[in-house]
């Protein structure tokens, strides 16, 4: 069927390029490369991941990886810098691909497939977006190290600008997110010559109004949070509108004090965000963010938020949940319950 590596770039103690409110490529990059596994998996196509969560991976390690794995494709996932007016994706393929083959066609593949499922234009460069680059040193060579170093076909595809204010919101956008990564996914079919199939949405029921959150246990078919008064532990498990749990939770939640939130998904735990009235670390923190203050206000933090936004004496408890395709959460105050 094939083996894909996906390499989410950057991480760790290298966040790559930023925008212009300082939020970092590499969450960006992951956020991605997370959507565009599902997708393969989905497809039967074997999937191996460079980093799952914010970790510092050398070049070399994760070519080795690769290798080791005997990888058919190897897909770097990027978000560029550049100047302010440019915008577009665009991939890069090994200066030894011929056209329609290998790189070069995994390259073309992905880039238009992109460009349908986001209704954006790549980048004018190269060959309507698709390029490749020699080293200044040995022309001989690539000018990559994830492409010159792995034996797969190897692509690095630059989704857009983080210098671009329009390209930029949209590497963070869940929403984009989602279309960008099916873009990728078909491309990547295409190129199997495996067929696409979409994943069926499926119907979130609706939240019961005032209910007991003790009623929600995780995996039950109302599955957004549930609350345990007697260790004050709050659990949501993605994917819960935030809307939905500011209706339901919000009142129940908040007459907490020192709550513990811990976030999870599929049945797993995914890590401890909020603990005895101290912000810890939990990836994703691109998950939007209710927070519940004592005086009865709550505020949605959207993408890019810190954990110091979580630090407020003032903070009874937060609830974190991911957005569905199409919730637009502004990072604003919510009504007062």
């Amino acid at each position: 069927m094939g083996k894909v590596v996906i390499d989410p770039g950057h991480g760790g103690t290298d966040p790559g390029a930023r925008d212009a409110a300082g939020r970092p490529e590499k969450e960006s990059n992951l956020r991605v490369a997370l959507k565009v596994e599902a997708l393969l998996r989905r497809q039967g196509i074997d999937v191996l991941m460079t980093r799952r969560d914010d970790s510092s991976v050398s070049l070399p390690a994760r070519c080795k990886m690769s290798d080791d794995w005997g990888a058919d494709v190897y897909l770097s996932l990027h978000a560029d810098a550049g100047a302010p007016t440019a915008r577009g994706h665009h991939a890069i393929h090994s200066i030894h691909s011929r056209p329609g083959k290998g790189g070069a066609k995994l390259a073309r593949l992905i880039v238009d497939e992109v460009t349908r499922a986001t209704g954006r234009q790549p980048m004018s460069y190269g060959d309507r977006g698709v390029w490749s680059r020699k080293s200044d040193r040995n022309p001989s060579k690539d000018w990559y190290a994830v492409i010159r170093g792995t034996r797969a076909s190897a692509v690095i595809l630059e989704r857009g600008f983080l210098t671009n204010p329009q390209d930029a919101a949209l590497m963070f956008d869940d929403a984009d997110l989602d279309r960008q990564a099916e873009g990728i996914a078909r491309g990547v079919c295409a190129y199997f010559g495996v067929p696409f199939r979409a994943p069926t949405p499926q119907p979130q029921p609706a939240p019961q109004v005032g209910a007991s959150p003790a009623l929600a246990q995780p995996g039950a078919k109302l599955n957004v949070a549930r609350c345990r008064p007697q260790d004050v532990d709050v659990v949501v498990t993605p994917p819960a509108r935030l809307s939905e749990i500011v209706r339901s939770y919000v009142g129940p939640v908040a007459r907490a004090s020192n709550a513990n939130l811990y976030v999870v998904a599929e049945g797993r735990p995914l890590g401890l965000l909020w603990q005895g009235g101290k912000s810890v670390s939990l990836y994703p923190w691109s998950w939007p963010v209710l927070a519940i203050y004592k005086d009865g206000t709550a505020r949605v933090l959207t993408d890019g938020w810190r954990q110091e936004d979580l630090a407020s004496p003032a903070l009874s408890c937060a609830v974190a949940g991911a957005p569905q395709r199409g919730e637009n959460l502004p990072n604003r105050p919510v009504s007062r319950y």
